[in-house]
């Protein structure tokens, strides 16, 4: 009786910690300078229902994208982005990024911070 016990909680403990988000950080060509660059990425991907949460940074130029790894993957994300016009590239455990000369031409009303 202890044995099955024990395998029963095995499993369920397995399948609890496989259930967990996965995270993937990405930085965007054209880059995002303002609010509204950050509200037009969360946006775009919003619309993939495997999406958890999103945090932007325009300062380190950042998306960091929770995710549950059954439902999408990085790939996909950054298929999204390339729909809707950005390149996006999964970035390395601590790699830093230089923030280019503000060009944001799509969103008029861009203030730069």
């Amino acid at each position: 009786m202890k044995r099955i016990l024990f395998i029963m909680l095995l499993v369920a403990t397995t399948a609890t910690v496989s259930a967990k988000d996965k995270v993937v950080v990405f930085t965007t060509q054209p880059q995002m300078h303002c609010v509204n660059c950050e509200n037009r990425v969360k946006s775009i991907l919003q619309k993939d229902e495997g999406v958890t949460d999103i945090v932007t940074s325009v300062k380190n130029q950042t998306i960091t994208v929770k995710y549950k790894k059954k439902k999408t993957s990085p790939e996909k994300l950054q298929l999204l982005l390339a729909d809707n016009g950005y390149t996006a590239r999964e970035l390395k455990k601590g790699e830093k990024i230089v923030k280019e000369a503000h060009e944001c031409k799509e969103m008029k009303e861009c203030e730069e911070k």
